[in-house]
């Protein structure tokens, strides 16, 4: 269905205006005009309900319009900013909506308390993979760290990452499509868990060693069940 243009809507509000300057407002024929769309109809009512103020701000210029709009701005977040300072309900509110909001859609990150005792990286094996998994990359780093990769012939990439703990060391995830738990390894030891929530996402579990000095990280399309048992599967010597 064919609607109004704004050029063609401005062409009948002029004949409409120029008819009923006229005194021949009853001879406006509405058989042959298109439909209005939603947006003319409301400029319509606009019109009607006051014409001087729909004239002044139909011609207002774009300036004045962000100058405007830049004062309501401005005005809606000192109020919002009064109300979440000087209203205790809405600062609580405020603060679980910004916490849930955190938890959900940003990064993860942890973060290492070191030992003052020089440590050095311990050899570590990998004893299980998930079948379809080929070692594909296997580096050491100055001796503080071990990045171990696989790839499926899917060519779905799986991350092994152990790394001396330092002080301030910090680990980031994004667990945007992931949902945060904590699981017990098969020694007792807690570890992170952030499993995907949609399909074709990556999870990923994050502890470490019960001394403390050793972090752990798998990062990977499996379901948990697999990320366990390759964690499980992993012995420092």
């Amino acid at each position: 269905m064919a609607v109004l243009t704004e050029r063609e809507f401005d062409n009948c509000l002029n004949e409409v205006f120029l008819r009923a300057a006229a005194k021949r407002f009853d001879a406006v024929s509405t058989d042959d005009l298109l439909p209005l769309s939603w947006k003319c109809r409301r400029q319509c009512a606009k019109m009607l309900a006051n014409p001087r103020k729909f004239a002044l701000r139909y011609h207002e210029p774009l300036a004045h319009k962000l100058q405007r709009w830049t004062v309501a701005a401005v005005l809606l977040l000192v109020l919002c900013g009064y109300t979440v300072l000087f209203v205790p309900q809405v600062r609580v509110w405020a603060i679980n909506i910004l916490s849930a909001w955190h938890e959900e859609y940003l990064e993860y990150s942890f973060t290492y308390k070191g030992t003052k005792v020089e440590l050095t990286l311990p050899e570590i094996e990998v004893t299980y993979m998930t079948q379809g998994y080929v070692l594909v990359c296997d580096e050491t780093w100055l001796g503080l760290s071990r990045s171990i990769e696989y790839n499926n012939v899917e060519d779905v990439m799986l991350f092994i990452d152990v790394a001396v703990v330092m002080d301030g060391m910090d680990r980031y995830f994004n667990n945007e499509y992931q949902k945060m738990q904590y699981v017990n390894l098969a020694d007792g030891t807690e570890a992170s868990l952030l499993e995907a929530v949609e399909e074709g996402r990556t999870s990923s579990l994050v502890w470490t060693n019960k001394a403390g000095t050793i972090a752990f990280s798998i990062v990977g399309r499996l379901p948990k069940e697999e990320m366990l048992k390759i964690a499980n599967g992993i012995i420092c010597k």
